[in-house]
């Protein structure tokens, strides 16, 4: 049996929020309005502080935004969702350092690959610069982490090693696991269809420099979705979640087969690619803690056992823009105005 407790924020403000991350270390959160203002939201003290503008010629406000959020909380990374061009922003200094982008290839099919690291007390930042291309940047000496040679550039009469990477695979959003271990890919391929890969963050940066190429731990989670840029979220150290529908045009047979209705959530195991549960789930942004949660306007707000795939809790009215899982708090914005709720389990 769950309890869930509302509370209405008297913080507001005046332009609409268009995205939010949780900041760990403080305990905060981190918005983004229409306007390109970035904003610290303390839901405990309720309270709101500016940070900064990012209002630049290389964001859009118009469109989707996303932020990506250092773990130590120096950096942020703005972009548009479905755009070519990012910022990254100086906490600290309440700035913006610098620009960066992708290429132009089908960019607006897939959700901007940008995510932060840490590795032995190194602030590094992975994103996309070409289609099948992740780079990744140490933030505080701007070296090139894992460079290589763009295999594209090499013939196939050199003979070189590096053609042996080409990667024929479009890059999309990438989630880091919890303990900064894995690094999960929501990218897609020709089709097209949907293909979500994983590999290992040691391996890709002291072992092999083509890891997210085509390394040793590098694994197809789910090929042959329907569609791609859907919910995934990481369900314990090495367990992913994973949202969608079967391609039917994939799917074996000679008769045709619809497209189901339905979607599916199937848990895998990213150092294996083994599935261990697959349910049918609401459709949804995922997060998990304990259990998994699954929300969104148009399907409410919904509690599965991510175990044995149950439905534990459902509530139509409710619905979350955030998780914050340091202080266990859901972040609701409607109409400018910012509720938090919280999920109590009682025993029967």
């Amino acid at each position: 049996m769950f309890e869930v407790k509302t509370k209405k924020l008297g913080s507001r403000l005046d332009e609409r929020i268009v995205d939010t991350k949780p900041l760990l270390k403080s305990m905060k959160f981190i918005v983004v309005t229409e306007k390109g203002n970035l904003y610290t939201l303390d839901t405990v003290s309720d309270s709101i502080e500016r940070i900064c503008s990012v209002q630049c010629p290389e964001i859009n406000f118009e469109e989707r935004v996303t932020l990506a959020v250092s773990v130590q909380e120096e950096f942020i990374s703005v972009v548009n969702t479905y755009g070519k061009n990012g910022v990254i922003v100086d906490i600290a200094q309440k700035k913006v350092l610098r620009p960066f982008e992708r290429d132009d290839y089908h960019y607006e099919q897939s959700i901007f690959p940008a995510v932060f690291l840490e590795d032995n007390n190194r602030t590094l930042f992975v994103h996309g610069t070409k289609w099948n291309r992740l780079d990744i940047t140490d933030m505080h000496s701007g070296e090139s982490v894992v460079p290589r040679p763009d295999p594209y550039s090499v013939t196939d009469e050199d003979g070189s090693s590096e053609a042996e990477h080409l990667l024929d695979y479009f890059h999309g959003q990438l989630l880091v696991s919890p303990e900064g271990d894995w690094i999960a890919d929501n990218g897609w391929i020709w089709h097209p269809t949907g293909s979500v890969t994983a590999w290992n963050v040691k391996k890709w940066l002291t072992e092999n420099v083509w890891e997210s190429e085509d390394g040793e731990s590098r694994t197809t989670l789910w090929w042959g979705k329907y569609d791609w840029n859907e919910p995934i979220c990481w369900i314990g150290k090495t367990k992913i979640g994973i949202i969608g529908r079967y391609d039917p045009d994939l799917l074996a047979g000679e008769e045709e087969t619809p497209l189901s209705e339905d979607f599916f959530i199937r848990i895998l195991d990213v150092r294996d690619g083994k599935e261990s549960i697959s349910f049918k789930i609401a459709f949804g942004d995922l997060y998990y803690d304990d259990y998994l949660y699954c929300t969104s306007a148009e399907s409410g707000f919904r509690i599965y056992d991510s175990g044995t795939g149950e439905e534990l809790y459902a509530n139509s009215g409710l619905s979350a823009s955030a998780y914050h899982p340091g202080v266990r708090q859901f972040l609701s914005l409607i109409d400018r105005e910012i509720t938090v709720f919280t999920v109590t389990e009682h025993s029967q």
